[in-house]
């Protein structure tokens, strides 16, 4: 992570693939959500390795661009698991991300969180799945989270907004929030992924 923070996305990219990789990103920058795009990345060691590629915009709450997220999946696992139904979004987002993450469904209930959220949260998966998301919201915040909610539900992604979450103890952190829909092969909305980042 430290290795890549900082430099062009195009570090990753073999020289030979910029150019398609460059255009995708204008698209992108269009609006267009570029899905499932065979290309090569090549690693820190040279090895190149096949992939397919997803990008799309993530905004913040007054609908202004702020950043592009590109999802790359090895093609060999892409393949096993368009195969399988195996994996889904939230399983590449919790692979790619070290932020504290947390996926609530539709109804505003925990489903899943992963190892850095257990870590600044203190509950145990088992713990707060199934509990409703306000479980780790001070009631301060409660009301923000369901308008950005009804932002997001409404496809407008909401990145970066100042929050805050306690922990099981009663420790309050002040955090922005990022929220991305997650949708299922057909683009049916299913779940709500919130991206915590402590400042």
């Amino acid at each position: 992570r430290t290795d890549l923070i900082g430099k062009k996305g195009t570090t990753i990219i073999p020289s030979n693939q910029q150019k398609s990789i460059g255009e995708l990103l204008q698209k992108c920058k269009s609006g267009e959500n570029i899905k499932n795009f065979e290309t090569v990345h090549w690693s820190k060691v040279g090895t190149f390795i096949p992939v397919s590629v997803n990008m799309f915009q993530v905004f913040d709450s007054d609908e202004i661009p702020q950043h592009i997220v590109t999802v790359s999946v090895p093609l060999d696992e892409a393949l096993a698991d368009s195969s399988s139904g195996a994996k889904t979004d939230t399983d590449m987002l919790f692979q790619a991300n070290v932020d504290p993450m947390i996926i609530e469904d539709l109804s505003g209930k925990v489903v899943d969180m992963n190892e850095a959220a257990k870590k600044i949260l203190g509950w145990k998966r088992s713990e707060l799945k199934g509990k409703p998301i306000k479980t780790i919201i001070p009631q301060d915040q409660q009301k923000q989270h369901e308008k950005i909610l009804l932002l997001a539900q409404n496809n407008v992604p909401i990145v970066k907004v100042e929050s805050k979450i306690w922990s099981k103890t009663g420790t309050v952190t002040l955090v922005s929030v990022s929220l991305i829909v997650l949708k299922d092969s057909e683009g049916r909305p299913t779940a709500i992924a919130n991206i915590f980042q402590d400042i």
